[in-house]
């Protein structure tokens, strides 16, 4: 892993690696998609694996790959609660987002909220739509508090701002800090 600080409207964050080691543009398939041959990196082929292809075994795999990162970060002392940035895919049998966010909670020893928020839509930034007014907190945090938001994957990290603003409006949100498994690479 090579963790990142990243900055926005957020107090502290944290990508831990790359999604992508290369990617090789190969051509279109039958139906004008195009087709790539992917070399992941470690987390980012584990990531891969527990989003899309539903290998829950993956998330063990995940965990010990971060925690020592979450140790060195000391992040337990510094918050409260836990909250995954809210799934665009609304249809799957599991969310991974927050099967993640869970899992890093129970590490940390706080709550997990994944009720906080919630996503309008599927539409996303990475497709280059516009998502300002697409996520929406529809529970409040109930006392003062520090959090951590998770996501599993970001592109241009345009959804983790509007998160980010819509959950500071919260009264009782103090802190914001983010942790974000892999980034992909604009093209």
């Amino acid at each position: 892993m090579k963790p990142v600080r990243i900055f926005g409207n957020w107090y502290e964050g944290f990508v831990l690696d790359n999604h992508m080691e290369k990617s090789i543009f190969l051509g279109y398939d039958k139906n004008g998609k195009e087709i790539f041959e992917n070399t992941r990196t470690t987390l980012g082929e584990l990531i891969y694996q527990y989003k899309y292809m539903q290998n829950t075994q993956a998330m063990n795999k995940i965990m010990l790959m971060i925690e020592p990162f979450l140790d060195r970060w000391k992040i337990k002392q510094k918050i409260d609660l836990v909250i995954p940035v809210p799934p665009s895919n609304k249809n799957r049998k599991f969310q991974p987002v927050f099967e993640l966010a869970k899992q890093i909670s129970i590490y940390l020893e706080k709550d997990c909220r994944c009720d906080i928020l919630y996503k309008i839509n599927n539409i996303q930034a990475k497709d280059g739509y516009n998502i300002t007014g697409t996520i929406q907190q529809i529970k409040n945090v109930s006392t003062p508090s520090n959090i951590l938001i998770i996501d599993d994957l970001i592109s241009s990290g345009k959804t983790l701002i509007e998160t980010c603003k819509v959950i500071s409006k919260d009264k009782n949100i103090k802190r914001i800090y983010c942790l974000i498994m892999t980034k992909t690479k604009r093209r």
